[in-house]
């Protein structure tokens, strides 16, 4: 139905709307409205073509990233990324930005061909050793080896409530700081594309105050509304 139909928005809708729609089949569904917007984009005129080519990759990879995250079996949604070629590493850098280690673990035992509950044990580990030899192994860039396994030990540390956000400030510090010591032009592409990153974090959890501080003070005022009038 999505190869056929997909480009029917009522089609998609009908799909969408199922509870017991396979991760697969959303991402799909996913791809073919990127892919819509993308021309939509380009032919109105709202952005040049590698601009577009640019937010288009960061958007679809957002909504890998939350597909997963929804997702019983992960594992078979790894297999369907990486037999489609969308298991990349600018992907798998995305993933643990946010604080989660499940996708980047489930990937490297895809990658390297292990056991996932042993991979998911050396993530949790920390031990850098352990995640080296892992990066190596399932043949990910070498420059990206330092920033991986900074982000990743980042991630494996913080607290469960900080690990479902779309980034995470303390991640995305460490990557940066792993990305110093990265030479040429590889460091300086990685260095920007994590700035832009951590501006997203930013607004993000300015975004998190401002509507904590929303309901602080909706609370207030419901208190101040039992009282009588004349107060």
């Amino acid at each position: 139905l999505v190869e056929r139909f997909g480009e029917h928005p009522r089609m998609r809708e009908a799909l969408l709307k199922r509870g017991d729609l396979p991760a697969t089949v959303r991402h799909a569904l996913m791809l073919r409205v990127a892919q819509s917007l993308g021309g939509f984009v380009t032919d109105g005129g709202f952005l040049n073509a590698a601009r577009k080519a640019r937010v288009m990759d960061e958007t679809t990879q957002t909504g890998t990233v939350a597909i997963a995250r929804g997702t019983t079996d992960l594992g078979a949604f790894i297999a369907h990324l990486r037999g489609n070629g969308q298991l990349t590493p600018a992907l798998l850098l995305r993933s643990v930005l946010g604080g989660d280690t499940a996708f980047i673990a489930a990937a490297l035992a895809d990658l390297c061909e292990m056991d996932p509950a042993r991979v998911a044990g050396l993530v949790a580990s920390r031990a850098e050793a352990a995640m080296a030899a892992l990066l190596r192994r399932a043949g990910l860039p070498a420059f990206l080896h330092p920033v991986l396994n900074a982000a990743i030990r980042a991630a494996a540390g913080l607290p469960a409530a900080e690990r479902r956000g779309d980034f995470s400030l303390a991640v995305i510090r460490a990557a940066q700081s792993a990305c110093i010591d990265i030479p040429g032009e590889e460091g300086v592409r990685l260095m920007a594309l994590l700035r832009r990153y951590e501006a997203d974090a930013a607004r993000q959890q300015s975004r998190t105050l401002a509507e904590s501080l929303r309901r602080e003070v909706s609370a207030e005022r419901a208190q101040f509304s039992l009282l009588p009038p004349d107060i």
